[in-house]
């Protein structure tokens, strides 16, 4: 890893100026994913996540109010398909295709309860029990989440400027619409904040773009170049 790392995301206390092996997971030959979030790292492997980090918010998993410059597995009884490190939080997928969130709850993005209470260990989103959620969202710069189960695409966290239903603040689990109504096709939360990306089922693109407490779906037009 290399660059900015006040917080030790880059799994050490100074900046890193030139690509550097991270200790106790670079041996690790059954890496899957690596997730930079917002001034944390996660690395998804066959046997389990590693958090380091920022973990004021436990954002990395650790039960531990502390940076983490060492890579540190995640307790958790079940194993993960897919994990993303957000703004303040992170998200996984379970084997048993079940959603687990950690980190920071200030927007909802733990999404069980109004209670604002930070995880500092995974815990289940309790809105997709019994449910097969199929792929998670989110991104480095995002304050929420998103889900797809059976075709259904769900948001929860900050509903900045109304991204995923009309009106503004904190929501939990909700089904997002596309323009008119539509159902969405697929969907893909890139700043998470101030737009996403998603089509629709007769593929057409759109940009959801959010302004002033409103927002604007955009189709995008896609050069034949």
């Amino acid at each position: 890893m290399w660059g900015y790392s006040a917080f030790t995301q880059c799994a050490s206390a100074f900046d890193k100026k030139v690509p550097t092996l991270v200790p106790k997971v670079s041996s690790i030959k059954e890496r899957v994913k690596f997730s930079l979030g917002g001034w944390h790292s996660l690395l998804l492997t066959e046997h389990g996540v590693y958090g380091w980090g920022h973990n004021d918010d436990g954002r990395c998993g650790i039960p531990i109010r502390d940076h983490l410059k060492t890579p540190t597995l995640i307790d958790f009884p079940e194993l993960f398909i897919d994990v993303v490190a957000a703004a303040y939080h992170s998200v996984a997928l379970t084997v048993t295709n079940r959603v687990v969130a950690w980190g920071t709850d200030y927007y909802l993005t733990i999404g069980n309860s109004d209670t604002r209470q930070d995880a500092y260990s995974p815990v289940y989103v309790d809105f997709f029990r019994g449910m097969v959620v199929q792929r998670i969202f989110s991104s480095s710069e995002a304050q929420a989440s998103m889900a797809i189960s059976n075709g259904v695409v769900y948001a929860w966290g900050n509903n900045n400027g109304g991204l995923f239903k009309y009106g503004t603040g904190n929501i939990r689990p909700t089904e997002v619409k596309g323009v008119n109504g539509f159902n969405i096709g697929n969907i893909s939360l890139l700043d998470g904040r101030y737009y996403v990306i998603y089509a629709t089922p007769l593929d057409q693109i759109y940009a959801r773009i959010t302004k002033i407490d409103k927002f604007y779906d955009v189709i995008v037009e896609c050069s034949k170049h």
